[in-house]
């Protein structure tokens, strides 16, 4: 009778860490998803504020990523979401956090992080992406990508939407300014 309890207490913890993992991570990347990296954007801010910490957002896209997907099909475009999934985890620190963001852009949170730091990060991903070689089928495919950097280092409450927001429109910078590049979000600029 205490082996088979235990049996059916060991049965459904695991079977509740499968239903949290699936309820947190994105299918196609194994990434965070949207809705954990917004709790956990929350927290960190949570965090600049009470004990004047700070942290920088990233949010990336994949340039070209329409044609690639017209020229090669979804399947290849999976396999480059994949991929870059992986490259993005290798180039992290452990309390970073990295989530696909939708289609094919990503999302990474740097807690305790200069701006410099921040800068350095950025563009280590974004050069070692641009050398990553995807084999599929007989092909080696290659991308580049664009990033948008929102750095907060002051105790004033920020909605995490109003960061994300910032580190949107620095992207849309660096793609209209030839993209495979790095941009800082800075106030008061005209997209």
């Amino acid at each position: 009778i205490y082996l088979d309890r235990l049996m059916k207490f060991a049965s459904i913890s695991f079977q509740n860490a499968l239903h949290y993992h699936s309820s947190v991570t994105d299918y196609k990347t194994q990434l965070y998803n949207h809705s954990f990296f917004l709790k956990r954007l929350s927290e960190e801010l949570a965090k600049v504020k009470r004990y004047d910490h700070s942290l920088a957002v990233l949010v990336l896209d994949i340039d070209f990523f329409k044609q690639l997907n017209d020229r090669y099909g979804h399947l290849a475009g999976d396999k480059v979401l994949f991929q870059l999934a992986r490259n993005l985890e290798k180039s992290l620190r452990r309390e970073d956090v990295v989530a696909r963001f939708g289609g094919e852009e990503f999302i990474i949170l740097l807690p305790e992080s200069s701006k410099e730091s921040a800068y350095r990060v950025a563009e280590r991903i974004r050069a070692d992406t641009e050398e990553m070689e995807i084999s599929y089928l007989d092909k080696i495919l290659r991308i580049t990508i664009s990033v948008g950097i929102s750095y907060i280092d002051h105790p004033r409450l920020v909605p995490a939407s109003q960061v994300i927001e910032q580190a949107d429109k620095a992207l849309y910078t660096s793609k209209s300014e030839g993209r495979n590049r790095v941009t800082f979000y800075r106030p008061g600029l005209l997209f």
